[in-house]
This record gives C-alpha cells, sequence and structure tokens, in this order.
C-alpha cells in the first residue's frame, strides 16, 4: 500500500518551476486580496509551496515580504533557490506545522486542503500563527467547473491526490468552526478547450464564473471577539 508520502514524492517528479497554471492562480488569488494585506513588509508562510513560485508573484506586485515555505516532499524544497529572507519546513499539514518563530500576516494554501485528511485542523493551525489583521488565502479546485463535473462524469481516476470536493457552503461552515470569516471570495482561470491540441499549449483566460472558473480562492481572517475582524 503507498503511503501519502510515497504518492507525493512520486507526483513531484512531474512538479514544474514555473507553472503556468500556479503561476496565473497566485496572479489572480493575490489581485483579489491586496487590498487586505497590511502595508510595508509583510511576513508570509505558505503549506504546499512546491518551489516556492508565489515569491516571484510577490516581487512582480512589489510586495515586501520575508517568506517560510511549508510542504511534505523534502525533495522539492532542496531544489528551491533560497533568499536571504525565505525559511523552508518539511512537515506534513495533516500532523503539525512546526510552530513559526513570527505570527504571519499572509497564509497561504493554494490547492491544497482538499488534499488533507482534515481541512478544519489545517485551517485552526494556520489561525493560531495569524497576525491580529493577517489573511489566510486559499483555493480549493471548483467542483461545478464543466471540466470538474466531465472528469466526475466518465470516472475518471483520480491522479493528483485529491480526497475531498469543497464548495462555497462547505468552506463557510469549516470557516465558522475554525473562528474564520470570508473577507474575498473569487475565481481564477478557464481552460480554453483544445487549443492544447491544436496549439501545442494550454490557453488560460481569467474567469469568475461558477462553471469557467477551475478554482474558487477565498480570502480568510479571524472573527475579532468583539466580531469585528
Amino acid at each position: 500500500m503507498a503511503t501519502k508520502l510515497d504518492f507525493y514524492k512520486e507526483r513531484s517528479k512531474d512538479y514544474l518551476f514555473a507553472d503556468p497554471e500556479a503561476l496565473l492562480r497566485y496572479r489572480r488569488a493575490l489581485a483579489q486580496a491586496r487590498t487586505r494585506l497590511p502595508d510595508g513588509r509583510i511576513v508570509v508562510a505558505e503549506i504546499g509551496c512546491k518551489f516556492a513560485a508565489v515569491r516571484g508573484v510577490l516581487d512582480e506586485m512589489e510586495i515586501e515580504h520575508d517568506y517560510t515555505g511549508i510542504d511534505l516532499d523534502a525533495g522539492s524544497l532542496e531544489k528551491i533557490k533560497k533568499r536571504e529572507n525565505d525559511n523552508f519546513i518539511v512537515a506534513d499539514a495533516d500532523r503539525q506545522i512546526p510552530a513559526l518563530d513570527r505570527l504571519v500576516d499572509l497564509f497561504l494554501a493554494m490547492e491544497v486542503i482538499e488534499h488533507v485528511e482534515s481541512p478544519l485542523r489545517v485551517l485552526k493551525t494556520m489561525a493560531s500563527h495569524l497576525s491580529d489583521r493577517g489573511l489566510i488565502l486559499i483555493s480549493v479546485p471548483n467542483p461545478y467547473y464543466w471540466g470538474e463535473m466531465l472528469h466526475n462524469l466518465s470516472r475518471k481516476p483520480d491522479t493528483e491526490g485529491h480526497i475531498s470536493s469543497l464548495t462555497h457552503i462547505n468552506i463557510d461552515a469549516i470557516c465558522r468552526f475554525a473562528g474564520l470569516k470570508q473577507v474575498v471570495r473569487g475565481g481564477t482561470f478557464n481552460r480554453i478547450p483544445l487549443t492544447r491540441r491544436l496549439l501545442g499549449r494550454q490557453v488560460l483566460v481569467p474567469a469568475n464564473s461558477l462553471f469557467t472558473s477551475r478554482s474558487l480562492v477565498f480570502g480568510l481572517q479571524k472573527v475579532q471577539t468583539n466580531g469585528v475582524a
């Protein structure tokens, strides 16, 4: 029986350093959430960081930051070109994220919580490390996306390690139990059909609508004791 560690060690062999979908997802999510970020230099942490590509997007957007990347696969982290204010941790988010030495202003988990055994536990852990005005930014595959529905209707096997499917309502419930509330909600992109076959590359276009957005983006903040975040 393959373990989760075995699965992701094998899956990591196909990771791309410059994944066009990941880069567009980061750009779309950060653009929607930017007004919620604190001014000045921020502390950023990311679960499931792969090759830490978000650092380049933060640089593009001129968001000064100190970065901590957290990933289950040590091999992926070893391939990253580290910078002065970077820190990397090998950890399974389903178990326990090692204590961070600073409160986090922006905690990212992009296309992650559908892989974990307890999305609630992971969000509660992120919330425990979040600064008072900090933001958790997550994305999950959109179960209503046309491609996702076709995939399920044809009963094609999962190749990504997804063990749950999350809707807006599920995210609402998880947030309620984790002491969080949604302050950002949006979409990412649509894959234009047949373009890979015709052009040799997948064409992606920004999308927000329910049936054309490949992923759903949520920005979450802690609910303060006075009910105001």
